[in-house]
């Protein structure tokens, strides 16, 4: 009996981190990440200067996002492989960049961002095809480029928020969610979501429930930051 069960419930707890309805593509600007965090470039290299990945989140059609990382607990196989990424690891460096401090070569990051986040959809995508997804639908768009072609620039100066929703969803064809944190009281330009399809592959319309929408009509845009590097391990205080 125990030889049974045990297979089952193996076969059970992979199967159980894969339910979803689509996924949200979130992109982060860095200059509103930087400005109210301590921030570090890669050791391992620089960012394009544009939006950056911060995951490719499946999500249930209510809205709400599974954590696929704790109940119930991964099995080893499912768990971030560190080797498995060396064929990405360029492309993540300028395009899936980690900025906080103490991920210097970004592996802790994409690590969350897989055990939490990616197998969530082990159905659908195995580690390296689920980064190799979100690197493909941040490629369909260039969300900096049809704002700097509307004269909108990350220059620290206020747009219109309605504006920039306009462009984006010019962009992506859809309509996209954008998120806002606060630097000196202004709402600055942090996030946007993009809904896409369970496959991983086009962008749809979704339902969104996310934290800190942009709720003014001016937001500001900041710069790229500068980054500084590490030189030593980070302190934890």
């Amino acid at each position: 009996m125990i030889r049974l069960v045990l297979p089952f419930l193996l076969v059970f707890s992979a199967t159980a981190t894969s339910s979803y309805d689509y996924f949200h593509l979130v992109l982060q600007w860095p200059g509103s990440f930087c400005n109210v965090n301590r921030c570090y470039r890669m050791s391992t290299g620089y960012p394009k200067k544009n939006f950056t990945i911060h995951g490719l989140w499946p999500a249930f059609r209510n809205g709400t996002f599974p954590s696929c990382d704790k109940n119930p607990p991964l099995p080893p196989a499912s768990r971030y492989n560190e080797s498995q990424m060396h064929p990405l690891e360029k492309m993540m460096i300028q395009h899936w960049h980690s900025f906080r401090c103490p991920s210097s070569d970004g592996h802790s990051f994409w690590r969350h961002e897989w055990d939490k986040h990616g197998t969530c959809s082990l159905s659908r995508f195995d580690q390296l095809s689920y980064f190799k997804a979100a690197l493909k639908l941040k490629n369909k768009v260039d969300i900096l480029l049809r704002l700097n072609e509307r004269n909108i620039f990350p220059d620290n100066d206020p747009y219109s928020s309605m504006r920039i929703f306009q462009i984006i969803r010019r962009e992506v064809s859809y309509k996209p969610a954008m998120q806002c944190n606060t630097k000196s009281g202004k709402q600055q330009l942090y996030q946007i979501h993009i809904c896409v399809n369970k496959q991983g592959k086009e962008f749809i319309d979704c339902k969104v429930r996310i934290k800190r929408k942009c709720t003014v009509s001016q937001i500001v845009f900041p710069r790229f930051p500068k980054f500084r590097y590490a030189k030593y391990p980070c302190l934890t205080s």
